[in-house]
């Protein structure tokens, strides 16, 4: 089924915003030089813990990178993380 073809309205309410959400996604390619709040560091790390996993076994790590001499040697050495420049 084509996305476009979904029918959100008769869809109840607390299943609506997070389609919505995944259907009006944008890709962003320019990123500022001002940091991202501690607060909204932790806020996505949360929800990033509470994600679904195969038979709930959480086999990630999550590791915040805030030192720009760290993140211009990751975006040399690894062949996708240009975007860390």
């Amino acid at each position: 089924m084509d996305t476009c073809e979904i029918k959100i309205e008769k869809m109840p309410e607390q299943i609506q915003n997070p389609i919505e959400n995944i259907l009006s996604r944008k890709s962003v390619r320019k990123y500022s030089d001002q940091p991202v709040e501690p607060e909204k560091l932790e806020l996505l790390l949360k929800d990033a813990m509470a994600a679904p996993s195969g038979k709930d076994t959480r086999p990630w790590e999550f590791v915040v990178v805030d030192n720009r001499i760290i993140l211009d040697a990751m975006a040399e050495a690894l062949p996708y993380a240009k975007m860390l420049k």
